[in-house]
């Protein structure tokens, strides 16, 4: 199985130059998997935008979102939140989008509920005995107890990292760190 965290996965790219929007997840899939084992779910997980405050980007989403499922790929779904933070024109402390002192508009929204299912899943999937080797693609340490958890239920855990983005939680929780750089997404492109 492999669990791919789409935010964590989408900024390591970023980070390396690549887009995700450019990737063939049925080629990424077969290109991770170890000796040509069979592939029992594609999860990917993310948050919707939302569709009346950001409708291009919403559209832009559920575009890529249903390409992924055109190729096999399961979506898990958290949702965004609105977070307090300050306005970077006046420096007024709010919880919102447009400010309502001098009008700058801006976002900050925090994904919610993705790496609980994540988690859920790692662990949830190895007690029913539903995977052999589990496959990690996201860097967030928060999830390397889950990742521990598998492990003590006989499951292996192969941590999928983009350097120079690389947890040493997750490297640590895992049975093995599988780094992939530009070659390897050269191999994954549409």
């Amino acid at each position: 199985m492999i669990f791919l965290d789409g935010s964590n996965f989408y900024y390591s790219l970023k980070e390396i130059g690549e887009s995700l929007y450019d990737i063939d997840f049925h080629k990424f899939s077969s290109l991770i998997l170890v000796a040509n084992r069979d592939l029992v779910k594609f999860f990917y997980y993310s948050a919707p935008v939302d569709r009346a405050t950001v409708p291009e980007m919403y559209k832009a989403q559920q575009f890529f979102w249903n390409r992924l499922q055109s190729q096999g790929v399961t979506l898990r779904l958290g949702y965004l939140q609105k977070k307090l933070f300050k306005c970077p024109v006046c420096r007024i402390e709010q919880n919102g989008i447009k400010c309502p002192q001098c009008g700058n508009v801006f976002a900050r929204l925090e994904e919610k509920g993705v790496d609980v299912h994540i988690a859920t899943d790692i662990v949830s999937y190895a007690a029913s005995n539903d995977y052999d080797i589990g496959y990690l693609v996201s860097s967030d340490g928060d999830l390397a107890e889950a990742c521990k958890r598998a492990r003590s239920l006989g499951k292996r855990i192969v941590y999928v990292c983009i350097p120079p983005i690389q947890s040493m939680a997750l490297t640590k929780a895992c049975n093995y760190t599988a780094k992939k750089d530009h070659s390897f997404f050269d191999s994954c492109r549409i």
